[in-house]
């Protein structure tokens, strides 16, 4: 079992082969897996060196979570500009204490639409469903978010 889903993953290929699409300007590479998917955003979030920025419909207080704050952590104490945009309805079970912690800790967070405003607006739509992330020159988006539940089966 995986104790850390960033470090340990980070140094891995992953069990299935990712395939790789190249355009003109672009390469694109499909994924296969989340041990996949994790290895490689851990890799280039220890290694960025230029901005780290998420944006995410789900973001837990649980070892998924926590190891991904603790990595966005890391590029901020390297002076990296890391940031953080989550969505408060898709995050209502994680706790504002959280979020207080990794700004604490050099991660600019914010919440998008905060509930207290939503309501106050009469509702609570639109919402950020995106998972987006860019570090450096890679960008990563999916149906993957920072759970548990997005963990490898193995995990």
């Amino acid at each position: 079992m995986v104790q850390n889903p960033f470090d340990p993953l980070a140094g891995r290929q992953g069990s299935r082969g990712a395939e790789e699409i190249v355009t003109e300007r672009h390469a694109l590479t499909l994924l296969p897996g989340m041990e996949e998917t994790l290895a490689a955003i851990a890799r280039d979030v220890e290694t960025a060196r230029r901005r780290v920025l998420v944006e995410t419909y789900i973001h837990r207080d649980d070892r998924l979570g926590r190891a991904f704050g603790d990595a966005l952590v890391r590029a901020a104490r390297r002076g990296v500009p890391t940031r953080l945009l989550y969505d408060p309805l898709g995050s209502q079970e994680t706790n504002a204490s959280f979020f207080d912690d990794l700004r604490l800790r050099g991660v600019q967070v914010r919440a998008y639409r905060p509930l207290r405003l939503a309501l106050g607006e009469g509702t609570v739509w639109p919402r950020d469903h995106s998972r987006v992330l860019v570090l450096d020159d890679q960008a990563y988006t999916g149906g993957a978010a920072w759970g548990d539940e997005w963990l490898p089966r193995e995990d």
